[in-house]
């Protein structure tokens, strides 16, 4: 198994050389209205480093998820390929039009005739298929409801501009840990509920074996002494 150094491990020297290749004001962040103090704040950089990398498998989970289920309803509603029928192309923004257009392009290129759509699902960002929960894109794909691709969303009494809600939420954590960002300040316990639920309302088996699968509790539970209790900063 794979040993973790510790901050009380970490050599006067290195500790200064990670507070310049870091960057001090960076770890300072770290504390906010805690004195500074380097090995503190390496500390929590460490955690909340080992946090991020946690979240990416329910992330990743999640995403897969919506972007199946709501690629079932497009070849449900659609002629195949759904991704070149006009009435859905004109319904596009122009941000989303360009991304579909340019991702079409490139599989079409890399894949010629052995193009899927799986190709090009797997291709489209997470932004893409929440913007198919918008308004816009209600008569054409949401006309007859949420049952097939969101079940248990269903049986809540969900709509579908609930689950774009959630969906923007999730991907906006999820910018947020790909991007690098402190966590530990932004409610992570609601975060990780947020996206198993959201999982759930797809399949429970599979949001169960996430949840259950998930290092993200662990390390929730082991917060630095420094941020105990943690002080959630305001957005």
């Amino acid at each position: 198994m794979q040993q973790y150094v510790g901050t009380a491990d970490v050599a006067k020297q290195t500790l200064q050389a990670l507070e310049k290749s870091l960057n001090r004001l960076r770890l300072q962040r770290h504390l906010r209205e805690i004195t500074y103090d380097t090995e503190q704040a390496l500390e929590v950089y460490l955690w909340n480093c080992r946090l991020a990398a946690a979240f990416c498998f329910p992330l990743h989970i999640a995403e897969i998820v919506c972007r199946n289920a709501i690629q079932g309803t497009l070849q449900a509603r659609l002629k195949s390929p759904w991704y070149s029928q006009t009435v859905f192309l004109e319904l596009l923004d122009s941000h989303h039009r360009r991304q579909l257009d340019d991702v079409v392009e490139r599989e079409q290129v890399q894949h010629e005739s052995a193009l899927t759509d799986d190709h090009i699902v797997s291709s489209l960002t997470f932004g893409f298929w929440e913007h198919l929960t918008t308004k816009r894109f209600d008569r054409l794909l949401w006309l007859r409801g949420i049952k097939h691709p969101f079940p248990n969303a269903y049986n809540e009494g969900l709509t579908i501009r609930q689950i774009g809600a959630r969906l923007q939420t999730v991907r906006q954590w999820r910018n947020r840990v790909f991007h690098h960002r402190i966590l530990f300040d932004r409610n992570p316990d609601q975060k990780f509920e947020d996206t198993v639920m959201l999982i759930g309302w797809i399949c429970r088996d599979t949001a169960e074996w996430v949840w259950k699968s998930s290092d993200v509790h662990n390390l929730l539970l082991r917060r630095p002494a420094v941020l105990q209790p943690l002080d959630v900063i305001a957005p």
